[in-house]
Order: structure tokens, then sequence, then C-alpha cells
């Protein structure tokens, strides 16, 4: 080999990237691989290590959709007095474990491991709801429905509208057709109820 004895060439790279949230903490820390980072892939397909706006949005789009399963759980271990309350639950659990399944499997594939945890802000608002029962459960849950529902559109817009990983952006748009059909039923709902 031209006489030059090969060496090993040691390159040390952070463990993963993390994802901060809103406040400046972090998230989760999650792995890339070294291939990835390094403009490899893992799974033999052109893939390019995600952003770390792109990371934020997958974790808190997976939060959002948590938050949608485990309330409407809550809500169906304490039967609601009008059945389309649990049919509005059981098509958020359906919906939301579906869009879930869906977004990690899209990441997974790219080799990052996303948080299984809600954040704090859905974490807070689950919480509340475990301390309600009847009327006021289900007055609740519609409130933070809405408003999770809202702030979910919010997220999906813009991620449709600015991330850069067209998987990501079309999983976006793809999604903000249920989540808009989840509002317009949830807001319909209300208005049958005077809310």
């Amino acid at each position: 080999m031209n006489g030059i004895g090969m060496g090993i060439v040691l390159v040390l790279l952070p463990a993963g990237l993390v994802a901060a949230d809103g406040d400046g903490g972090q998230a989760a820390a999650d792995v890339i691989p070294v291939a990835e980072q390094l403009g490899g892939s893992s799974s033999g397909a052109e893939a390019r290590a995600l952003s770390r706006e792109e990371l934020q949005f997958v974790d808190q789009a997976l939060s959002h959709g948590m938050f949608e399963v485990r309330s409407s759980q809550l809500l169906l271990r304490r039967p609601p007095k009008d059945p389309r309350e649990e049919v509005f639950a059981r098509m958020m659990i359906d919906d939301h474990s579906e869009v879930n399944r869906r977004l990690q499997r899209l990441v997974q594939d790219r080799g990052y491991v996303p948080s299984t945890r809600l954040d704090d802000e859905h974490e807070e608002m689950l919480e509340e709801l475990a301390d309600l029962d009847g009327d006021e459960l289900q007055k609740r849950y519609h409130a933070y429905h809405a408003t999770a529902q809202e702030e979910a559109i919010e997220l999906y817009e813009a991620a449709a509208r600015d991330l850069e990983d067209a998987q990501l952006r079309a999983f976006a748009q793809e999604t903000l057709t249920l989540l808009r059909a989840h509002a317009d039923h949830l807001a319909t709902h209300d208005a049958e109820l005077g809310r």
C-alpha cells in the first residue's frame, strides 16, 4: 500500500440529535444512525438526516396524537351519557392511533426513534381530565379537544408548508384533511349541545 500503513481513524460524533421543546429544554434525546449523519442510509434507500425542526414536528405531532388517544380512552372508561360522545372518542382512538403508527413508521424507517411520552402541556391536560367525571369530564374533554384540534391543524399546516423533507410534508398534508374533519365534527356536536 505505497509504504503507508493503514491506521484506524476514530471519528467522534454526537450520539444523536436532540429535539428542543419550545422552552429550550430537551424533549427527548433521539438517535439518528451515524450512516445517515454522514449522508448515507441505514435502510439502503436515499435518506437524509432529519433537521431539528422536523424532529420537533414529529415529537409534537406524536404527543398530540397520544393525547387524543389517551384522553378518549379515559372518557370511555367513564361511560358518557350521550352516545355521540362515545362515537367521537372511538373515532379519535382509531384515527389518531393510525396516524401515529404511520408517522412512527415513516421516521423509524429513517433511523429516528421518536419519543413515546406526552409533552408537559398534554400530560397536564390528561391529569386534569383524570380527576373529573360525568358532565364536567365531557365538557372539559370537548374543550381540550377543540383547543388541541386547532393547535394540531396549525402544527400540520406549518409542517406541510415549511418542512424540507418531502415525505414529512406529504404526511402532514394528508393528515390535515383528517384533522379538519375532526374539528368540524367536534364543532357540529358542540353546536348541537349548545356549547
